[in-house]
This record gives structure tokens, C-alpha cells and sequence, in this order.
């Protein structure tokens, strides 16, 4: 039978459950483990045409490393936009359909598989490569290419080099034509890659460079293969392979450039962004262990109303067995009125959840524009004292922003593709990095970052305490890593988007702020803190002001939220008509086996009182505290509980 019953940390929260939990007439395990469930909230969705998803659309989905592409493939489905045309002068742009349906749907060489313009190119790169080989004959060759549709500069030009062309006098001077090194960026003239496809000739009794290579003016390699094919076929035709491997790479160049307009579309960037922090913590999360994760697909601006009714209403009315343990909201916020308001409003409502909120912050937050001028900042104590910060202090005063932590510093979510990095295997392909300031880099929110550490943690211990310092929990191994200049000016390394010194990781911590810091020369990051975003409260007593201090860290709450879940199904399950020494024991019994691998705890960790109720005589009033150290959980102040029960 499901009881109805209040439950709380404070006694004027009206928190009601609809839990069921063991009978208590049956035995119980010696360890009980509760399940960790984290529900991640992102943009995970496509947007329409206006740049808006569709909000919350599926609703929560649970998703582990089995079905991780099924969900991908129903969530995101397929994303379509325009980018710049650099195969031809016209269209200016083309439209691309991704379908999405598993990370390798990210990757330039499943981008290239999917765009028909590309996807022409690849096939004329194939049998290009063929016919450099030796695999198919030149009149083979010629078939197969004459089968491409008109439908670019490109092809169009292969396929009229079949027309024979004049040939210039052997005294031109000769020209000889680089090899393409890397893609041009950008701002290059595409250009100057697809002329470069039709530079390179080797034809018998033609003028000739000290490379074989003719001179610009005579005609392609591809003219005179197609126009020696209407000629005397007595000559024969000797293809030289070493140039139609220049071909294939003057194809790869051109590929190169358009794919690199793909995957720097700012609403592929975002998706590819969005799933593949998910994919990090989905890898890193021990699933054989109690460990569940649900992902909720909906934008920012959508935030406040979906927060509502798919997250706190179920949650605070007892819909699902069981409840979400953890909050992770991949988004950034800034100092604006609105953000301020959103996390607010968040806050209160994870309080009587007794669930974590962690998002993060962006340099909106800290008043730039970008992170390139994070170095010129001022003392960052004195920052969050200006005007600018009122309501930020006012909010970190608040009680409920002890269930908001937020998170600074990105780190890289994947290499750059290249020869030297991250290899595409089916054509030579190579990331453009040129913006300012490492824009071009797929960076991830540092939630999914600090998620992993969470989700080791409680696979180790069943808690989710064990989360910082560089000795302890807090280390995030094997990440991808990007070359950087350090203040001597030395080329070092690092896996996140900014190297922070101590003293402001410090000061980003006493301003409620935890950030992700590393070495250099490192592919591990790491925290050595995380505070909530409250500002502990200070007495005049320094234990009082230590223990408010650890009252607002992020270890602190989990471990508080998830003995007062526990406690509240206990209560919901007692029976009336029970004496304060029996109700007593039956909270020892059943606390017992939660608390401590063995069942068994020391006889001060756990200290009950049960006594009747001055305000209500039908009532029992049980109070709880429950010190973490003697069970092992160091670092942690005292739980304090009250919880109210029919007698």
C-alpha cells in the first residue's frame, strides 16, 4: 500500500512523497544502495526554422551505452541548414540534411557520405584513385565519370574536358604547381583549389617541366585522358600515379573546405556539443552499479515553464519509483536579471526536491565578451563586489541556493581532425583553426566533467562525497588536449579552454563559482573544491563558520538529500499505533544498512529521538542526526532531519 505522508529538513517544508518501500516484516539486505538517477537537461533537439526546438517534445527518456544511438536518433533525428557553396559560384549556398543517429554521425567522412554534392566527389575520388592504380582501364574510367550528374563546377569541368582542347607552343614557359600542404581557410578563394584539380598533365610529346607536370596553359591531366581517348589508341596511354595522387589531393582539399562549413555551423557545433558530453559521461558511468540516467530535451529560454512541469511536479508527486538524485543542466549562465530569476526560481524548487541543480557559467557572467580577455580581469573578489553582481549576491544569501552549484572552464570534447590528431579515414582531411581565441575547438560543458566524477564516486562508495582533489576523486583522466603559450611563451599543452592560476581558482570558489583547473603538459583536469553557489553564513564561533562552510558544498548536499529521501519512505511506511522506542528502532534498522557496506554502523554515527508532538497530539516529531565521519565520509558535517508521523 502507498502511504501518503509529509517529509522534511525543516518543519514548515510540506514535501509529500507517494513512495512504497520493503514491507518491514521481511528481511532485509545487509546493504541497501540506493539508485544514483541523473537527469541531464540540454538542447539536445534540432532546431526549426526560427532556431527554436521543440521543447521537451519526448519528454524524459533513460538512456545507457546500449541504447545511446537509438535515443540519439529519435531525440535529434536529423539537422538541416545552409552553408556557404565552395564547390561553385552558384548557388551561393547549399542545403545539407544530417541525419543523426550516433556520434559517427559527426564525423567528416559520415558528412561526406550524406551530402549528395560531396558525395559526388568522394565517387570521382574513387575512381580516380582507381584508375592511378591500375584497378580500371582508362575507357572504364571515362564511362563511370560521364554517369555524375551536372551538378557542379567540378564535375562539369571533368566531364567537358571529353572535348579535346589546342595545345600551346612548347616554349611557354613552364609552371610548376605546389603540393597542397593543407586546406585553405576560409578567407581563401576556393579557387585557387579547383583550378589546381585541372593543373596537372603528363600527355606523350607535350612540353614538360623538371616534374613532369606541363604548363598551365596546355590542359588538364583529366582533358588530355578523356581527349586521348577519341585519338590514335596505337600511342597508348601511360598514367603516371604520382599525379593522379596529386588529383585525389587536390579533391581532398576541395572536400576539406566544404566539410569544414559543415562542422562549424553554429547549430551543428551545438549538437555535436550537446552529444558528445552526454557520450563522455555515458562511456564513464559504471552502469553494472545502481546508476540511471535520463536526459530531458529542451532549450534555455524554454527553462523555466519545462523545469515546471516535467521536472519538479512528477518529481515532488512521487511519479517515478525512483527519484532524481541530481540535477545537470548543460547550459550557460550570466549576471543578467533574467538568468538570476531563472536560477532562483530553480533553486527553491530543488530544495523541496532535495536535489542538486549544477549548471555552469559562461564569460558572459564574468562581464566579457570571450574568454581572451580573461587574464586582463581584475582581482575576481573585487569583480563580484560591483554593482553589476547585486542580485548575484542576493541569491547566493538565499537558503535555496545551497542546491545550486555552477561550474567554469570548458574543456576539449574531441581532437581536431587532421593527419597529426584525429585521422578521417576515407579522405585527407583537415580541420580549419583559425579563429581567435581556440573558437574553433568543440569544447564541453564542464557538468559533464564533474557528472563522471559523481558517477565514479558512488560506483566506489554508493556516495557521491569522494569528488575533489588531485590525490582523491576529483581527477578527470584521458581527455583530448590542444597546444597553447604559456606566460614564457613556451608551446605547452592542456585539455581545457584556459590554464587558471590557484589564486583565482580560490577566488572563484569563495565567490560560489567551482572551477575546472589543470597542469600543463596534462591530459587530466581536475577540482580541489566544490562549493554550492551559498555564501556560508559566519559566527563568532570558527567551528560554526567551518560547519556552515561544509553545509554549502555540493558533497554535502547529495549526501543530505539522499538520507532524507530514505528517511521519508521509512516514515511513510511506519504504522500507527507504535511506541516512540519501537519507531525508533525501526529507523535504526532500516538507516543502518544505507549508511554503512556492512550494515552495521558505530553507535554514535546514527543518533534517533522520538518524542510526541507539542503542536500536533496525533503526531510523532522524530529527529535525526547522522554524522558522516564516523562512517567514513570525511569532510562532511552533521544531517540534521525532522520528519513528523502519525503515532
Amino acid at each position: 500500500m502507498v502511504i501518503k505522508k509529509g517529509i522534511s529538513m525543516n518543519k514548515n517544508d510540506d514535501r509529500k512523497e507517494y513512495v512504497q518501500i520493503k514491507p518491514l516484516g521481511e528481511e532485509l539486505p545487509q546493504q541497501i544502495k540506493m539508485p544514483l538517477k541523473l537527469l541531464v537537461l540540454s538542447e539536445f533537439a534540432p532546431g526549426d526554422s526560427t532556431g527554436s526546438s521543440s521543447s521537451a517534445k519526448h519528454g524524459r527518456i533513460s538512456i545507457d551505452k546500449d541504447t545511446f544511438g537509438q535515443v540519439m536518433q529519435r531525440i535529434a533525428g536529423k539537422v538541416s541548414f545552409t552553408v556557404p557553396n565552395r564547390l561553385s559560384n552558384l548557388p551561393k549556398e547549399i542545403s545539407v540534411t544530417i541525419p543523426l543517429d550516433g556520434i559517427k554521425s559527426f564525423r567528416p567522412d559520415s558528412i561526406a557520405e550524406v551530402v549528395p554534392q560531396l558525395r559526388e566527389l568522394m565517387q570521382v575520388r574513387q575512381i580516380v584513385t582507381e584508375l592511378g592504380e591500375g584497378k580500371i582501364s582508362y575507357d572504364q574510367f571515362q564511362t563511370q565519370l560521364s554517369k555524375f550528374r551536372q551538378g557542379s563546377d567540378i564535375l562539369r569541368r571533368i566531364q567537358d574536358a571529353s572535348v579535346p582542347k589546342s595545345t600551346p607552343p612548347s616554349s611557354q614557359p613552364v609552371q610548376k604547381r605546389p603540393v597542397l600542404e593543407r586546406p585553405f581557410t576560409k578567407t581563401e578563394e576556393k579557387d585557387k583549389s579547383l583550378d589546381s584539380l585541372f593543373d596537372m598533365v603528363e600527355v606523350p610529346g607535350k612540353s614538360m617541366g623538371e616534374s613532369g607536370i606541363p604548363s598551365r596553359d596546355a590542359s588538364s591531366l583529366l582533358e588530355h585522358f578523356m581527349s586521348l581517348s577519341k585519338s590514335d589508341k596505337s600511342q597508348g596511354i601511360q598514367i603516371d600515379e604520382r599525379l593522379t595522387k596529386e588529383i585525389v589531393r587536390d579533391i581532398d582539399s576541395i572536400l576539406s573546405i566544404q566539410v569544414n562549413e559543415v562542422i562549424h555551423h553554429p547549430e551543428f557545433r551545438r549538437l555535436e556539443a550537446a552529444w558528445r558530453g552526454l557520450k563522455f559521461l555515458t562511456d564513464r558511468a559504471d552502469f553494472r552499479e545502481p546508476i540511471q540516467l535520463e536526459l530531458l530535451s529542451v532549450a534555455k529560454k524554454a527553462l523555466g515553464t519545462t523545469f515546471d512541469t516535467h521536472v519538479f511536479r512528477p518529481e515532488h508527486e512521487g511519479r517515478y519509483d525512483v527519484p532524481v538524485s541530481v540535477i545537470l543542466a548543460d547550459y550557460e549562465f550570466d549576471r543578467s536579471l533574467q538568468d538570476m530569476e531563472l536560477l532562483s526560481d530553480i533553486a527553491g524548487k530543488a530544495d523541496m526536491l532535495q536535489a542538486p541543480f549544477i549548471s555552469s557559467i559562461g564569460p558572459l557572467f564574468l562581464g566579457l565578451d570571450s574568454l581572451k580577455d580573461f587574464g586582463n580581469l581584475p582581482y575576481l573578489k573585487k569583480l563580484f563586489e560591483q554593482p553589476e553582481y547585486i542580485k548575484w549576491t542576493s541569491f547566493r544569501k538565499s537558503n535555496p541556493s545551497r542546491w545550486v552549484t555552477l561550474l567554469f572552464n570548458r574543456f576539449l570534447l574531441r581532437n581536431s581532425y587532421g593527419p597529426a590528431h584525429e585521422r578521417v579515414k576515407s579522405f585527407e582531411f583537415r580541420e580549419s583553426m583559425t579563429g581567435a581565441v581556440n573558437s574553433d575547438y568543440l569544447w564541453g560543458n564542464p557538468v559533464w566533467a564533474l557528472a563522471t566524477l559523481l558517477t565514479a564516486s558512488f560506483a566506489r562508495t554508493g556516495w557521491c562525497d569522494n569528488i575533489t582533489g588531485v590525490r582523491g576523486g576529483g581527477v578527470i583522466e584521458d581527455l583530448p588536449v590542444y597546444e597553447i603559450g604559456n606566460q614564457g611563451g613556451q608551446a605547452v599543452q592542456i585539455p581545457l579552454e584556459l590554464f587558471i592560476p590557484e589564486q583565482q581558482l580560490g577566488d572563484l570558489a569563495d565567490s560560489g563559482i567551482i572551477a575546472l583547473t589543470c597542469r600543463y603538459n596534462s591530459d587530466t583536469a581536475f577540482i580541489l573544491s566544490a562549493p554550492s553557489a551559498h555564501l556560508p553564513e559566519r559566527y563568532p564561533d570558527p567551528k560554526l563558520t567551518s560547519i556552515s562552510a561544509i553545509h554549502s558544498t555540493l558533497p554535502y548536499q547529495i549526501f543530505a538529500g539522499r538520507v532524507s529521501y530514505y528517511a521519508g519512505r521509512i516514515s511513510n511506511e511506519i504504522g500507527d499505533g507504535l511506541s516512540p522506542d519501537v519507531v525508533q528502532r525501526i529507523f535504526t534498522e532500516l538507516l543502518s544498512p544505507l549508511l554503512s557496506e556492512t550494515g552495521k554502523i558505530p553507535s554514535d554515527a546514527l543518533n534517533i529521538k522520538v518524542k510526541e508532538s507539542e503542536d500536533f497530539p496525533d503526531k510523532y516529531d522524530v529527529s535525526l542526526i547522522v554524522l558522516p565521519e564516523r562512517l567514513g565520509h570525511y569532510g562532511l558535517a552533521p544531517v540534521e532531519l525532522t520528519l513528523r508521523i502519525h503515532r
